[in-house]
C-alpha cells in the first residue's frame, strides 16, 4: 500500500449509519484478518463516465478503443480500535464520510507529535486579517518552521507534512482532521500503526516545540458550531448582549451610507448604525430568534445616493460574539467559529488595555457623513495643529499608492481614523499603519514626496535624512459605536497587537483612541 488516510471518528459517534453517508446503497463486506472480524469495506459503486474534455474533440475524432472513459473510485474501511472508531480511506472515500463524524485536527496533532521539528515539507495556513489568505507553502528539503512565512499569531496552522523521527511511522506523513501517512503498510500492519498513531494524538509533546498551535483553531465540527449557535442564541434571548454586537461585515465607503435596514419594506426605518436592540424591535423579536433566522434575515446598508441597497450581509455575518462555555472560549466572526486559549486571549486583551491614548483626545464623531468629513473638520478646527492628509495618496516602490495617515500633527503624531467595523475592517487600518510607517522610515522617496503634500509648518526639515521613528507616533483612532465603549472584534485585537510589536520594533510609539460617537436622531425613513 502506497499511503492510507486516516480518519479519528467522534468518541460520540457510533452509530455506522452516523458515520457512512447512505450507508445503505453501498457495496460493503467484512474484513477479516486471520479469521477475526478487522473492520468493514464501503465501497460507492460507480459507472465508467466521459472526461469533460472528451467532447472537445468528439466531431473530430474517434474515441472508440481509446479507453478514454473514466470512474471516480470511493472506498472507506470502518475499524474499531479499542474504544474508538477510525475510518481509512481510498481514492474519493472521504466523500462517504458524513460531515461531523470525524475528530477535529486528529491528524494535525499526531503529525506534530511524530515528526522532528526541522523535518517540515509543507504547511498549509490561513492568515486572519482584512484579507483572509489560504496558503500552501512548501520547500525545497525539510527545514524548522523560521523558513516559512509563518506568523504564529495571526496564522491558523491548518495542515503539516513532514518526516517522522521513527520511520516504523511511515516515510512521510501529513496531518489536518486526517492523518495521511506515506509509505508501506501492509493490511496486517495497520491496526497496530492505527493505535500508534492514536497514542501520538492525545501526547502534549507538540507543546514544546509548537505551544501556539492552540492558541487560536477554527471550529470545524457542525455540532460544536450548531451548539455554539444555540447558546448564543439563548444568550440574544436572554438579553446579555456583552460581548455580542453587529459590525458591518466588509469595508464600506461611507459617503454613501444614509443608514442601514433589517426589512425589505418600502416603508422600514432606516437607522444610522447597526445595533441589535434595532434588529429586535423593527425585525425579530427576540423570543422569536433562532440560528437559521439569524441567517436568514438580512441587514440592508442603503446607498445615500439613490437610497437603493447597496449592501445585503445576513445578520449572522455581521455578528461579532465571545462566547465562555464549560469546553474553553469560543469567537464568532464573519460567520465562523473559533476556538481560543484562554490564557492567549488573556494576554492579548492585557496588551491591547495597556496601549496609551492620545493626550489631546480628538473631538466627538457628531453629525459627519463618512471620516472624511470628520477628518476636513477636525483638521480645520484645529488652528493648524493638524494637517488634513486623508485621500492624499504617495506612490512608493512596490507597495503602491499609500496614503501616510488621516491626520499629521504638528508633534508628529500619524493619525489613521476609521469608524468601528468587523475585523476585517479593523486589520485594514492596523495594516495601513504599519505599511505607511515602514515607507517612512526605510523610504527616502515617500518622505520626500509626503514633504510635497503636507504644508510648510509641518514638513520634514530634509526628508532625504532618515527619520528617527522614536520621535514620531502612530496613532489609531476608532470611532466607536454610538453610545458604546470601544471593543475591538478578538482578531482585530490580534492584529493590532501584531501591528504594534512590529512598529515597535521600528521604534515608534504607538497608541489606540476611541472617538466617541454621539446618537443621532435622524433617520432616512419610516419611524420606530
Amino acid at each position: 500500500m502506497a499511503s492510507v488516510n486516516i480518519f479519528q471518528i467522534r468518541s460520540d459517534v457510533s452509530d455506522p449509519d452516523e458515520i457512512i453517508e447512505d450507508r445503505g446503497s453501498l457495496w460493503s463486506r467484512d474484513v477479516r484478518i486471520d479469521g477475526r472480524l478487522f473492520g468493514v469495506l464501503y465501497v460507492r459503486r460507480s459507472k465508467p463516465r466521459k472526461p469533460r474534455w472528451l467532447p472537445y474533440f468528439e466531431k473530430l475524432v474517434d474515441f472508440a478503443g481509446a479507453g478514454a472513459l473514466t470512474a471516480s473510485a470511493a472506498a472507506a474501511l470502518l475499524v474499531k480500535r479499542k474504544t474508538r472508531l477510525y475510518a481509512v480511506t481510498f481514492g474519493y472515500g472521504r466523500s462517504l464520510l458524513a460531515d461531523g463524524a470525524v475528530e477535529e485536527r486528529f491528524g494535525l496533532k499526531a503529525t506534530l507529535n511524530a515528526i522532528e521539528p526541522t523535518q517540515i515539507r509543507s504547511i498549509d495556513h490561513r492568515r486572519l486579517e482584512a484579507v483572509s489568505r489560504h496558503t500552501r507553502e512548501q520547500v525545497s528539503k525539510a527545514s524548522g518552521l523560521q523558513y516559512f512565512g509563518l506568523d504564529i499569531e495571526r496564522d491558523l496552522l491548518r495542515a503539516v507534512t513532514g518526516t517522522p523521527s521513527d520511520p516504523t511511522l511511515g516515510t512521510r506523513i501529513a496531518g489536518a482532521d486526517q492523518l495521511s501517512v506515506a509509505g508501506d503498510i501492509p493490511i496486517g500492519m495497520l491496526g497496530d500503526l492505527i493505535d500508534r498513531y492514536e497514542g501520538l494524538a492525545e501526547e502534549k509533546k507538540y507543546q514544546e516545540n509548537f505551544p501556539w498551535v492552540d492558541n487560536i483553531a477554527e471550529v470545524t465540527d457542525p455540532y460544536l458550531r450548531h451548539a455554539l449557535d444555540d447558546s448564543l442564541v439563548k444568550r440574544l434571548k436572554g438579553g446579555g448582549l456583552e460581548k455580542t454586537w453587529v459590525a458591518p461585515p466588509e469595508i464600506i465607503d461611507w459617503a454613501d451610507v444614509a443608514g442601514f435596514r433589517y426589512r425589505s419594506a418600502a416603508n422600514a426605518p432606516t437607522f444610522d448604525d447597526l445595533e441589535l436592540e434595532d434588529y429586535f424591535r423593527d425585525c425579530r423579536p427576540k423570543k422569536d430568534i433562532t440560528p437559521d433566522w439569524l441567517r436568514t434575515d438580512h441587514v440592508r446598508c442603503v446607498s445615500a445616493l439613490d437610497g437603493q441597497d447597496r449592501f445585503s450581509w445576513p445578520v449572522y455575518r455581521c455578528l461579532v460574539a465571545e462566547l465562555q462555555t464549560k469546553s474553553g472560549t469560543y469567537v464568532l466572526s464573519e460567520a465562523k467559529w473559533y476556538r481560543v486559549d484562554t490564557a492567549f486571549l488573556a494576554v492579548v486583551d492585557s496588551s491591547i488595555a495597556a496601549l496609551p491614548h492620545l493626550k489631546a483626545p480628538l473631538p466627538d464623531y457628531k453629525g459627519d457623513k463618512d471620516e472624511e468629513a470628520y477628518n476636513e473638520r477636525v483638521a480645520k478646527g484645529s488652528v493648524g495643529y493638524f494637517a488634513l492628509m486623508d485621500r492624499k495618496l504617495i506612490r512608493s516602490v512596490g507597495k503602491g499608492k499609500v496614503e501616510v495617515c488621516d491626520l499629521y500633527s504638528k508633534d508628529r503624531q500619524l493619525i489613521h481614523v476609521k469608524r468601528y467595523g468587523s475585523s476585517s475592517v479593523l486589520s485594514h487600518l492596523f495594516s495601513q499603519g504599519t505599511v505607511s510607517a515602514q515607507l517612512l522610515l526605510f523610504d527616502k522617496t515617500f518622505r520626500q514626496e509626503m514633504n510635497q503634500v503636507l504644508p510648510p509648518s509641518h514638513r520634514l526639515p530634509d526628508p532625504a535624512d532618515s527619520i528617527i521613528a522614536s520621535e514620531f507616533e502612530v496613532a489609531y483612532a476608532v470611532v466607536a459605536r454610538r453610545g458604546k465603549s470601544l471593543d475591538l472584534p478578538f482578531f482585530s485585537k490580534v492584529n493590532l497587537r501584531n501591528a504594534v510589536q512590529l512598529l515597535t520594533q521600528f521604534g515608534y510609539h504607538v497608541s489606540l483612541t476611541a472617538i466617541t460617537a454621539q446618537k443621532s436622531q435622524q433617520k432616512a425613513s419610516g419611524t420606530l
